[in-house]
């Protein structure tokens, strides 16, 4: 954390030099940052390689907790945020008990969104459920029920846009998924309500929820 508390895994000076290595070779990288001293490390690791090639496409995993003036940053330097919005709800309690001075700035999907940040959604299952609905919940309406600093929840377009266009251009593949335009790939999951009511894999009818 920015504040001293924490641990550093890896030294600077090793972290500036594998990304520079990643970025000759053309190989993405997803630093692992969850504190906002660690997220502002990689930041600074990143800084220099900015476009590093055409599909440069640098992520922080988790970023759960960022500082306001680093989220400007994330967005100018096309760091991607790929977070998994349901450890927001698993982590309330002891974020409360050891960031009780910054959990306005912890998971702060919304604050990211208007600083430009790209978002990409996730599960990190099996340490959460890989339940997307679940996660979109998170991300939307729970804030406001829990009243947990609900101005940084996102809308339902944005977290589902998170889960699918994001995380298709996060991985490199937004010309190929995450959208249903013609050309691309057809695999989607039906929901009606708060269930799955059938799947399609390839285009074709995969699953179908039988009538009670």
């Amino acid at each position: 954390m920015l504040d001293g508390s924490g641990t550093v895994v890896l030294p600077q000076p090793q972290l500036q030099e594998m990304i520079e290595r990643c970025a000759r070779a053309e190989l993405n990288v997803c630093l692992h940052a969850i504190g906002d001293g660690a997220v502002r490390r990689a930041l600074d690791a990143l800084a220099a390689h900015r476009n590093a090639w055409s599909g440069w496409r640098p992520r922080i995993e988790h970023a759960q907790c960022v500082h306001p003036k680093d989220m400007a940053r994330m967005a100018r330097t096309g760091v991607i945020a790929s977070m998994q919005p349901i450890h927001a709800v698993a982590d309330r309690a002891i974020a409360d008990a050891m960031w009780s001075r910054v959990t306005q700035n912890a998971y702060a999907w919304r604050a990211l969104e208007r600083a430009g940040v790209r978002l990409a959604f996730g599960s990190d299952a099996p340490v959460e459920t890989a339940d997307p609905l679940a996660g979109i919940d998170a991300a939307t309406s729970w804030r406001k029920r829990a009243m947990w600093h609900p101005e940084l929840a996102l809308t339902r377009a944005s977290a589902r846009k998170a889960y699918t266009s994001g995380a298709a251009y996060a991985a490199g593949m937004e010309d190929d998924l995450g959208s249903l335009r013609p050309g691309k790939l057809c695999d989607l999951t039906v929901v009606d309500g708060h269930g799955v009511v059938a799947t399609v894999a390839g285009g074709r009818l995969t699953w179908r929820r039988k009538r009670a």
